[in-house]
């Protein structure tokens, strides 16, 4: 299994908007597209969220990078552009995206660990 995570830091006045935009549109979306098994959606803290997607495969993932993240990123952007008075393309969020393979049974630590 994949482990596919991003973590996105809107500014304050965008937080509750970009949770509810997330929540209701784009993770549902995204999960339509048949890559992912898995998805879920956290507030770490206020205006920081972190999603992470699980992959059956790497080949799901691949699928998932080169078919849908463009059109995905880019209505996200747009999403953001629309609600955002934005300066020298400050659209009012940052993102960061990690990928892992977790492999199940492997960590001394705990059976189910997905941070080896």
């Amino acid at each position: 299994m994949i482990s596919y995570e991003v973590t996105l830091q809107a500014q304050p006045r965008l937080a509750t908007s970009v949770e509810q935009f997330m929540i209701e549109s784009h993770i549902p979306e995204i999960f339509r597209t048949g890559c992912f098994r898995e998805i879920r959606f956290s507030r770490a803290s206020p205006g920081r969220f972190r999603t992470a997607y699980q992959a059956s495969t790497q080949a799901d993932l691949d699928r998932y990078v080169q078919d849908h993240a463009p059109r995905f990123r880019a209505e996200f952007l747009e999403y953001l552009s629309g609600r955002s008075r934005h300066h020298q393309g400050n659209l009012g969020a940052t993102r960061s995206v990690a990928v892992r393979r977790i492999i199940l049974g492997s960590c001394r630590a705990s059976r189910w660990c997905c941070y080896c």
